[in-house]
């Protein structure tokens, strides 16, 4: 009998180390949840039709990109970047995946990282970069409704 698959939902935010070669081992916590949907491959992006996007690379499972398309809410242009994403998954073994060299750039990843679950999804972004974001926002809490 299969063991029924839960829907994803990560919590927490934690630091990571990128390797050189662009190797990240995700949090054992992330790994614990995506074992229990079955989730073996991430995609990664740089959402272009997010405006004012600087968290860094979003990492979503295909459910969540599946719901998001499916969602009427979703504009058109979101919809055609996540059909574009499809074709590119990045395979997870043993808790370990590579971020292409052109995303690490584009996000200004250091070696230095941090994961920040939102749910169905997670940001990978730079250590440094997001605790600068994290004080800016501390000081002023009605900035991140702007």
């Amino acid at each position: 009998m299969d063991k029924e698959k839960i829907k994803p939902f990560f919590t927490g935010t934690y630091n990571g180390e990128l390797k050189g070669y662009g190797a990240v081992d995700l949090p054992k916590k992330f790994q614990s949840v995506m074992g229990k949907a079955g989730i073996e491959q991430l995609f990664l992006e740089i959402p272009e039709s997010f405006d004012d996007w600087e968290e860094g690379i979003l990492v979503s499972s295909a459910e969540a990109l599946r719901n998001e398309i499916q969602s009427e809410e979703t504009p058109l242009r979101r919809k055609a970047e996540i059909l574009k994403l499809a074709s590119s998954p990045q395979s997870v073994y043993f808790g370990r995946m590579n971020i292409p060299k052109d995303l690490r750039e584009k996000a200004g990843l250091g070696k230095n990282i941090t994961f920040t679950a939102m749910g169905e999804r997670f940001v990978i972004e730079d250590k440094a970069k997001a605790k600068i974001k994290n004080a800016e926002a501390e000081a002023d809490p009605q900035s991140l409704l702007k």
